[in-house]
């Protein structure tokens, strides 16, 4: 066996972490070891890392983790909820993957025991599945619904004995989670930590079924589940199940034992974080291509923005195709606006004053802060001019960065415009 200390660099967590968050991840393991069971979600923006955040705390709890005297050790799975988001019920996903817990025969001797109690807990999924082969072979569509009906019919006719006791549907569900308690007990694992990703790229539809079976089919001792979403969206998936009057975000409280989140960059040195993101994009570039690009003006506009990495990465990408030009500053800040707000973008590309004016709005925000730039208020300038119509052409701060490159005023951002038209849009 590999010694977890002696790990290539590739699998070790948090290998390559630019935003500090291994600290965060520790925390979160103390609180996973802490729980004997439940949800924890982790909440973060479109592009913020969840997904890197998760698969790299997974490989911290392998490489922590740490076998006690019987052998048993914290599991961690996977489960893409966007991939499996084709099978109608998210129970069978979960099922099948606790399955893997098991060699072959423990797997087949699990699943035999389980099928039945689906078939009575959750009717629907028979009809579902036995739909979804029908079309996979070429049934005849139209016999898909009597076949269905006959298969549930057998089902329930094999299983009329074993489940004479569990009438009611409540004691069935009971029954399952028992059973999957027991699956669990005799596996060699202490605890079970199930991550779920993508949760909120899947319909509205599974998203909440998904939850839903967390919390009456699944809250087991000895597992726990890490959501990685965008807790926004998938309150607003709530919304378009249940409909717009609905509370999705105290729907939500329902499943949820504890609400983490994960911040853009790092909380305690945000400008360090930034330019360890824009340094590792620029280390994956061409050397040739990497040349091109202002690592300063990348990392101080995407941080006046508030960028996430994937949005930081486009704006490093955008930047190289745009190539280095005399008006470099005013090339990066528009392709940041681009990146962060394309609607503002796409009003200074019609010059519309209303657009001009949210660019300043952004920047008086930047201006609020401690952290500032000596060429902010020579954008916040431009900008207000394009707003009021007057120029100053012999502005002091704003012709001493720009009085090189011969261009009026008026004409510093129409000039910066044309040069990304001309190589990125």
């Amino acid at each position: 066996m590999v010694d977890p200390d002696e790990l290539p660099t590739q699998l070790m967590p948090f290998a390559d972490d630019k935003l500090e968050r291994q600290e965060y991840a520790k925390a979160v393991y103390r609180l996973i070891q802490y729980r004997s069971k439940g949800v924890i979600s982790i909440d973060g923006a479109w592009g913020v890392g969840k997904t890197y955040f998760g698969e790299n705390l997974k490989k911290y709890i392998e490489k922590e983790n740490k076998p006690t005297q019987d052998g048993n050790a914290i599991k961690v799975l996977w489960v893409d909820a966007f991939e499996a988001d084709w099978i109608d019920d998210p129970a069978l996903t979960l099922i099948a993957t606790f399955g893997d817990l098991s060699d072959d025969a423990g797997k087949d001797r699990f699943f035999n025991l389980v099928v039945p109690l689906i078939s009575k807990a959750l009717p629907k999924v028979v009809n579902l599945v036995t739909k979804a082969v029908g079309k996979t072979v070429g049934i005849d569509p139209e016999l898909i619904d009597d076949v269905a009906d006959v298969f549930k019919e057998q089902s329930a006719e094999l299983v009329k004995k074993k489940l004479q006791e569990l009438s009611e549907r409540k004691k069935t569900l009971e029954a399952l989670k028992k059973l999957i308690s027991e699956f669990l007990a005799e596996s060699p694992i202490s605890k079970l930590v199930v991550f779920v990703d993508e949760l909120d790229r899947c319909s509205p539809a599974y998203a909440i079924r998904l939850l839903e079976r967390l919390k009456h089919l699944f809250d087991v001792n000895g597992v726990v589940f890490i959501l990685l979403w965008n807790r926004d969206q998938i309150a607003n998936t709530v919304k378009a199940f249940y409909g717009p009057e609905t509370n999705g975000q105290m729907y939500l409280d329902k499943f949820v034992d504890h609400q983490l989140s994960l911040e853009t960059t790092s909380a305690h040195r945000p400008d360090d974080g930034m330019k360890g993101i824009i340094r590792a994009h620029a280390e994956r570039m061409d050397p040739e291509l990497r040349k091109r690009l202002n690592s300063t003006w990348v990392g101080t506009i995407s941080l006046w923005l508030g960028l996430n990495a994937r949005e930081a990465q486009r704006l490093s990408e955008w930047c190289v195709m745009s190539d280095r030009n005399n008006f470099e500053l005013l090339t990066v800040w528009l392709l940041g606006l681009k990146a962060k707000h394309p609607n503002i973008y796409k009003g200074i590309q019609s010059n519309e004053k209303s657009a001009h004016q949210l660019a300043l709005d952004v920047l008086s925000k930047v201006e609020g802060q401690s952290s500032q730039h000596q060429v902010l208020p020579i954008l916040m300038k431009i900008h207000a001019s394009h707003v009021t119509g007057k120029f100053d052409e012999i502005d002091p701060q704003v012709r001493r960065y720009f009085e090189g490159f011969h261009t009026p005023t008026h004409e510093l951002l129409p000039a910066a415009l044309r040069h990304i038209e001309k190589t990125i849009d």
